[in-house]
């Protein structure tokens, strides 16, 4: 699966958690665009969750 099936996957989840939210960092982190991850901080606050 590359990044793009796997943000596709997770954009169609309609309950997302923190578990779903690590793993798609870790997707982005482990294909080298950490900087997006990064950036799915501000996202996972909007959805109401707090990063740990």
């Amino acid at each position: 699966m590359n990044v793009t099936d796997a943000k596709s996957v997770f954009d169609h989840m309609v309950d997302k958690n923190m578990d779903s939210w690590h793993l798609i960092m870790c997707v982005y982190c482990d294909n080298g665009i950490g900087d997006d991850a990064l950036c799915l901080e501000e996202e996972i606050m909007r959805h109401g969750l707090k990063p740990n």
